[in-house]
């Protein structure tokens, strides 16, 4: 077992490759700050670790989410499994999930490991390791907002096990992956190529940490920075369905107003203002919101932006749940 910070572990990749990979021995690389690691700095940010051990041929790459399981991995790959194993785990405690779903099959190491720990009909949020904490708490704020989501929850990230995927998403056949890493650095774009050659219709998207190297910051302002805490996805998750609306009815130019933290009783909410100058001017034909409580709380308002303000400039306003 050899215990190694991720951001150290890039140092080794050649002697993981030529020294371990190719003669197919049993070390378990104990993947120390795997993901944000907060007040350490930026050099010592884990986000890189799960692109590049993906490509080293035989290498199977476990994803903990609580202690326990991080502890029944770390058992079973000593005492079960015979080849070269990366169990990845974050700097710090667990988070609210405590229990365990490892229950490896004889192929896990080809067919990969799936749990889902919740199911709605709208949208499938797939993630694994500690970000699960986060993405439980975006479904229950989408939920709040009418929006329903699958969560499902990949213990493994070497093998992805698509068709599992498949046959537990949401009817709806939307996919965001909510990774903690740097963009092409995880598992999406693989998942989506997957995905889409068994279900040519599904749509897959992700939230991560961006293109460039990650900031400096405590763990919780930068999931918030780069939005990956559970409100920042909620609202991700709900751009992108509208998105979806909009792309699936042929509606161009695509322009998002958000007002993150303002109260839907007030119609001096700044990105709304921006909105109704943009929409006087001519730069609008269409709005579109979830449902009429995202336009405004206040029903004798939204009533009047409805049937006077909006068609006054010939606007023509969709809310897609109503």
């Amino acid at each position: 077992v050899a215990a190694i910070y991720s951001t150290f572990l890039q140092r080794a990749y050649d002697q993981i490759m030529q020294d371990i990979a190719m003669l197919h021995l049993h070390v378990i690389l104990a993947v120390d700050r795997a993901g944000l690691v907060g007040d350490d700095g930026a050099t010592h940010h884990g986000v890189f670790d799960v692109g590049f051990l993906r490509q080293v041929p035989g290498m199977l790459i476990l994803a903990p989410a609580s202690l326990t399981e991080q502890k029944n991995m770390l058992s079973w790959a000593a005492e079960t499994y015979n080849g070269p194993v990366a169990i990845r785990y974050p700097r710090g405690g667990e988070g609210s999930y405590r229990d365990s779903a490892w229950q490896p099959g004889e192929n896990v190491e080809t067919e990969g490991l799936l749990c889902c720990h919740r199911h709605g009909g709208d949208v499938t949020l797939v993630t694994y390791g500690s970000m699960l904490d986060n993405v439980l708490e975006a479904a229950e704020i989408l939920s709040r907002r009418g929006i329903e989501a699958t969560i499902l929850r990949l213990l493994t990230v070497s093998a992805l096990p698509a068709r599992e995927i498949l046959t537990e998403m949401s009817e709806k056949r939307r996919v965001i992956v909510a990774e903690e890493v740097c963009t092409c650095s995880g598992i999406r774009e693989a998942l989506a190529w997957e995905l889409r050659k068994l279900c040519p219709d599904c749509r897959v998207d992700g939230v991560d940490l961006g293109a460039d190297f990650v900031t400096h910051g405590s763990t919780k302002e930068l999931y918030r920075h780069y939005g990956l805490d559970g409100e920042s996805n909620s609202i991700q998750n709900q751009k992108r369905i509208l998105e979806q609306y909009a792309i699936d009815h042929r509606f161009p130019n695509i322009q998002f107003y958000v007002d993150d933290g303002y109260s839907g009783a007030s119609f001096n909410r700044p990105d709304f203002q921006r909105m109704m100058s943009d929409m006087e001017d001519g730069k609008i034909g269409i709005i579109i919101t979830k449902d009429l409580s995202r336009l405004g709380r206040n029903q004798l308002h939204t009533g009047l932006y409805i049937e006077e303000r909006f068609p006054q400039f010939g606007v023509r306003y969709i809310a897609i749940n109503d």
